[in-house]
């Protein structure tokens, strides 16, 4: 199929479709049987038919090898970076099965569509034009970010505009910043980046058999610094190719210009917000969730 922009929107809207029937639990009453069948299957499946539909695409050759470079160190940056945070808090036992068959659990239900959700993310940015890869990208990250928000927790009895916050700070602006990276890797190179960034950080939670017991404030600070560093770093890298970018634009855009601010930023979030305490539990699904009390 030749490059069309209407014809991948559609599939777009596809996948909405799809992943708020899951999200909104409308198919989660078989549960079991969406966990280790539907979704897995389904986004194989997706990736078999854009990779047949939609032929191969044309990478970017000049970027990607630095760009999955740069992918690797924010991933052992991100592993090391919570390591060291148990020495600042208490490290505490891991919620996920960590044996071989959780393992495998984690990576069939989770890993395998982390890896699937970036191959069509690459697939559908690059089935357009240059002029239209923007556009596309913006619009396959909101679809993303809605389908991976779990809109059943906000009918919960216990819910609240606490709750709330929480779970926008600690889980929806976590995935804006990923998504923002993964669809801005996917236009200047391939796929591999945010595999390598997904499949790697989760792996830090399926095999180790402890983890720092962080504060969700600490989690989301994390979570949301590493990523954003990277596509500054990326975008560095871009504008360093650019010809027409002045020395100016190449300083003011360096990523180790802000880092040291970042720096001091968060360790004021951090102490502003260091009575905030949680404890870390298991949900049905072996993901981890985070209860917060004050103290």
């Amino acid at each position: 199929m030749q490059k069309s922009r209407n014809a991948t929107i559609i599939i777009i809207f596809g996948i909405l479709i799809f992943g708020l029937l899951g999200s909104l639990k409308l198919i989660r009453e078989i549960n079991i049987l969406y966990l280790y069948i539907i979704n897995p299957i389904s986004w194989i499946l997706l990736c078999f038919i854009l990779y047949f539909l939609l032929g191969k695409n044309t990478e970017n050759k000049k970027l990607r090898k630095e760009i999955i470079q740069y992918s690797i160190i924010a991933s052992l940056t991100f592993i090391i970076i919570n390591m060291l945070s148990g020495l600042v808090v208490t490290f505490g036992s891991n919620p996920y099965n960590t044996t071989l068959k959780g393992l495998i659990h984690n990576f069939w239900t989770i890993g395998v569509v982390l890896i699937a959700k970036e191959y069509v993310r690459y697939k559908l940015i690059n089935n357009v034009y240059d002029k239209n890869k923007k556009t596309i990208a913006i619009l396959i990250s909101i679809v993303y970010i809605i389908i991976d928000i779990e809109f059943y927790k906000f009918t919960k009895d216990n819910f609240s505009i606490f709750l709330l916050v929480k779970y926008i700070l600690d889980d929806v602006v976590i995935k804006i910043a990923k998504n923002i990276v993964f669809s801005y890797t996917a236009m200047n190179s391939d796929c591999w980046p945010g595999i390598i960034y997904e499949i790697l950080t989760n792996l830090y939670y399926w095999i180790s058999p402890i983890i720092p017991n962080e504060p969700w404030v600490m989690t989301a600070i994390i979570n949301v610094t590493i990523p954003t560093i990277l596509f500054l770093y990326i975008r560095y890298t871009k504008n360093k190719l650019n010809i027409y970018k002045s020395r100016q634009d190449l300083i003011n855009s360096d990523p180790k210009n802000i880092i040291v601010l970042v720096f001091f930023i968060i360790l004021a979030i951090w102490f502003a917000l260091r009575n905030i305490s949680y404890k870390t539990c298991c949900n049905s699904n072996g993901q981890h969730e985070r209860r917060v009390t004050c103290r």
